[in-house]
């Protein structure tokens, strides 16, 4: 990754990294998510593969945001030395809903449906970039 984007990258995700808006997505949507499961660390290792996504116009009805936080969680380990990758459903939720996803809770469970586009090419590119960005000497 070059620095250039690298800086932009960070540029946007960091801005999402702020423990005050993250209180609040956490009491607006104390319904759905479980504030004892989240950390800030998750929600910066979801922010990884969630701002490689774009929004789409409907509900992404064939996956659920617990498939989604195991690619999330995939995209972690793609970094060397992250140690634990873990990130619970309700830290992927709160991530998704700073980055400006929107949610449906599906009736019955922990799990949400979001209008969310993430494609397997996208994400594989991803992983790469970010291995290659963290084992490369900057």
């Amino acid at each position: 990754m070059h620095n250039k984007d690298r800086d932009r990258y960070r540029k946007l995700m960091y801005p999402l990294l702020d423990q005050e808006k993250l209180d609040t997505v956490l009491q607006e949507y104390g319904n759905v998510i479980d504030a004892n499961a989240v950390t800030l660390r998750q929600v910066e290792l979801s922010l990884y593969f969630l701002l490689s996504c774009t929004p789409r116009r409907t509900f992404d009805r064939k996956r659920s945001s617990y498939g989604l936080k195991a690619t999330a969680e995939r995209v972690a380990r793609a970094i060397p030395n992250v140690g634990n990758a873990y990130i619970s459903n309700s830290a992927f939720i709160a991530a998704a809903i700073l980055c400006g996803f929107k949610i449906d809770p599906i009736e019955g469970t922990p799990n949400v449906h979001l209008n969310i586009r993430a494609r397997a090419r996208d994400t594989q590119r991803l992983e790469e970039l970010l291995y290659n960005e963290y084992t490369c000497e900057l």
